[in-house]
């Protein structure tokens, strides 16, 4: 008996039963060993041990630790010829300190005296000469400008001449001669002129350190640079007021209430004979002749009572700084005390 059904065909699920998720799992026996990721030298980029834990091989860091070696061993060459190099400069009240720190890249140099060399990439802390032979009273305005950086600089070098000054009057020896002669600059404010410059600086000397100025000498302005100068005399010793002297009152006499009281006007003066002919006797100036009078005496600026120092302010324009091409200009501001004074007339008001 002949089949008249058609053979049987496998029936198929769709995509699912073909997807690689639904696959059936490898066999045990076929799973591969994982492999440790393959690190490399950031320097060198030479394959590196599965055990280290540095990020660098063993070869670049023994040239890093010679490298770092000649490093120290430059420095320290460098610092026994900046030391032969100032043992040999003559000891004198003008010679300048060195002082070095090797800790960091950028060394800070302090160095006192005009004309002090700068070693290395360095920046130069400005210091005020230090010297006791100006005691003496040597040249006029013997005392170079000394350039600060900032203005704090500035104000602490001038506070300290100053509190010196005042610690060697109070003892029993003569204070010695103190010449400063300080600057420092100022971006230059449009809205600020240089009269009003000057005159705000007198008032942060006052405050910041302490100088007491006196009375106005003289003053100079230009037009040419901008300039302004104001020199004051220095008030720093004034004269000691006098005690009020109390009126002495007459004692009171007993009989007082039967006293002839005074007049209020003034006597009569009769005039006599004798007057009368010695006033005829004078010769009379010839007509068209007028009597000259003494001329009156051209005055001097006197200084006050005390030391009869002086304190010049002086602005002036400047266009030294890298800026200045582009167009910001700046304001040097100097400052001279000279204390005690000296001749008035030697005495000027402005620095150029």
């Amino acid at each position: 008996m002949t089949s008249t059904y058609a053979p049987l065909k496998p029936i198929s699920n769709g995509p699912k039963a073909t997807h690689p998720l639904n696959a059936a799992p490898p066999a045990a026996g076929s799973t591969k060993a994982s492999t440790p990721d393959v690190r490399f030298c950031s320097q060198c980029r030479r394959t590196l041990s599965p055990s280290t834990v540095y990020k660098w091989c063993e070869v670049c860091r023994l040239k890093d630790r010679e490298k770092a070696k000649r490093k120290k061993q430059r420095a320290l060459e460098l610092a026994a010829q900046v030391h032969a190099a100032a043992s040999s400069v003559p000891v004198t009240p003008d010679a300048r300190s060195v002082a070095i720190n090797l800790d960091g890249d950028d060394t800070d140099v302090e160095m006192q005296g005009p004309g002090a060399v700068v070693y290395m990439h360095t920046k130069r802390k400005a210091c005020e000469m230090e010297s006791d032979t100006l005691g003496a009273v040597p040249s006029q305005h013997a005392t170079s400008e000394t350039e600060y950086q900032t203005e704090g600089l500035f104000t602490d070098a001038l506070s300290q001449r100053m509190r010196d000054s005042r610690a060697s009057s109070s003892t029993v020896s003569a204070p010695s001669y103190v010449e400063f002669f300080g600057s420092y600059t100022i971006v230059m404010d449009p809205n600020v002129s240089a009269v009003r410059r000057a005159k705000r600086t007198k008032a942060d000397l006052m405050k910041s350190a302490h100088l007491q100025f006196g009375d106005l000498i003289k003053y100079e302005s230009t037009t040419r640079n901008m300039s302004h100068a104001r020199t004051y005399w220095c008030a720093c010793n004034p004269a000691p007021t006098p005690p009020a002297i109390l009126a002495q009152h007459p004692a009171s006499q007993p009989h007082a209430t039967f006293a002839s009281t005074p007049s209020s006007t003034p006597p009569t003066i009769k005039r006599t004979q004798s007057t009368l002919t010695s006033w005829l006797s004078k010769p009379a100036p010839p007509s068209g002749m007028h009597v000259s009078r003494p001329a009156d005496p051209v005055k001097v600026p006197t200084p006050p009572p005390g030391c009869g120092g002086t304190i010049t302010v002086s602005v002036v324009e400047d266009a030294s700084h890298p800026l200045a091409s582009m167009g910001i200009k700046g304001q040097r501001i100097a400052v001279r005390v000279e204390h005690p004074g000296r001749d008035v007339n030697k005495s000027f008001a402005f620095e150029h």
